[in-house]
């Protein structure tokens, strides 16, 4: 579904690689997925980011810290793969194999599913900022929070290639 590689490897950086999006003199530490710390590592980063994003009051700020910790667990899920001695190059060939074979009409029916959770989101999102549940602040909160968690697997299932670009 996409033409950027999932996971960043020593020769193709993605997008949230550390080398590619770091500042000049900006310190980094590289995790690699030989090291046994390293999945367990990632996926606590993983759960702390999604807690700052959903603290987060920029919702472009939330959202690129949420893709950014999925992008996270999708490295430490390749690293773990990699340690058991998984080929992650052919899994990636049979999953962009199985993305081609994915007929117009498959397209069709996952776009009227994701439209139908899209509705669905805009009315817990309506209900959620409704001021008759300031009585339920902390109900009203995960409820922004699911819609929210909702948003970004409707992103990443979307298949008509124009609404992935505006969502990114």
């Amino acid at each position: 579904m996409t033409d950027e590689p999932l996971v960043s490897t020593k020769d193709r950086p993605g997008e949230y690689d550390a080398f590619e999006t770091a500042k000049p003199g900006e310190p980094i530490f590289t995790l690699q997925g030989g090291d046994p710390l390293a999945p367990p590592t990632i996926l606590h980063w993983a759960d702390l980011a999604r807690g700052v994003a959903r603290q987060e009051t920029k919702q472009e700020r939330a959202d690129a810290l949420f893709k950014k910790a999925a992008n996270a667990e999708l490295v430490a899920w390749a690293m773990a793969e990699y340690q058991r001695g998984d080929d992650y190059e052919a899994q990636q060939q049979a999953r962009a194999a199985d993305e081609a074979a994915m007929t117009v009409e498959a397209n069709v029916v996952l776009a009227r599913g994701v439209d139908r959770l899209h509705n669905a989101i805009a009315e817990a999102l309506e209900l959620a900022d409704n001021p008759a549940m300031d009585r339920f602040v902390k109900e009203r909160g995960r409820l922004r929070s699911a819609a929210e968690m909702l948003r970004g697997v409707a992103r990443v299932i979307e298949p008509r290639r124009h609404m992935r670009e505006q969502s990114a």
